[in-house]
């Protein structure tokens, strides 16, 4: 085997190949895959040194060296020869292989793009838990200092405007209050009971059209839009002549 200096005289881009000429001898093939750096397109004119080799009548190159060729150094020149090693690997292989890689490389890019989906929307959910987290012990903080701030809350239960405001409902809720609620609040209050299943609800709002003082109570507690209670201390019609609050 003998090494020899050349010239490349043509290169076809479609076959990926060509040749190159010595004087003495036939013209000799070469083939891109042979090259080194061969992501550097070879050009006419350019000298090569290489081994001749004649196999039965096929002649070709084989431990190409390019010496006007400078390899470029750094991260993307080794990028660009692993690309190109790929690139002269896929078409050396046949067709139903070539389509077999071709899949491959879909369904590990799709799985690439599915991990990184998924650690993302890991990522937000845990960025969401710890800053619900966060505002939870600021809540609770906040409430420790208020709490230390007032002091212990006196004892007794509620005081009188608390029932009033209990028996106004004035914590904005049009949630009717429970008839065993109701008898508490009565209780506490000392009101007289009242029993459901004697009134109803209707369009009466005003003192002078209730029957009785129990029918303005049950009014005043269960119906909406009364007018019963002027001064909001929780007794209805506490002016009326027709009775009077024993």
């Amino acid at each position: 085997m003998k090494r020899l200096d050349g010239e490349i005289i043509s290169y076809n881009a479609t076959q990926r190949c060509g040749y190159i000429q010595v004087e003495g001898y036939p013209l000799i093939l070469y083939c891109l895959a042979d090259l080194p750096t061969g992501y550097i397109p070879p050009t006419v004119g350019e000298k090569l040194n290489f081994i001749f080799n004649d196999d039965e009548g096929h002649i070709y190159a084989s431990d190409i060296v390019r010496p006007e060729i400078k390899p470029p150094q750094g991260v993307k020149a080794k990028l660009k020869g692993i690309q190109h090693a790929a690139r002269i690997y896929f078409y050396e292989q046949p067709k139903t292989r070539q389509k077999k890689i071709i899949i491959a490389a879909i369904s590990l890019l799709i799985l690439c793009i599915t991990l990184i989906m998924y650690a993302s929307v890991s990522s937000y959910q845990n960025y969401q838990q710890r800053k619900a987290e966060q505002f939870q012990r600021e809540q609770q903080q906040a409430i420790n200092q208020q709490r230390a701030a007032l002091g212990d809350l006196q004892e007794g239960g509620l005081s009188e405007e608390a029932k009033r405001n209990l028996d106004a409902k004035v914590y904005g809720t049009v949630r009717e209050r429970s008839d065993t609620v109701t008898r508490g609040i009565d209780k506490l209050n000392g009101l007289l009971p009242v029993s459901s299943g004697r009134f109803k609800c209707d369009e009466r709002k005003y003192c002078h059209e209730m029957r009785s003082y129990e029918e303005a109570l049950y009014f005043q507690r269960h119906c909406r839009g009364t007018r019963l209670d002027n001064n909001g201390n929780g007794v209805p019609c506490e002016n009326d002549i027709r009775w009077l609050k024993k």
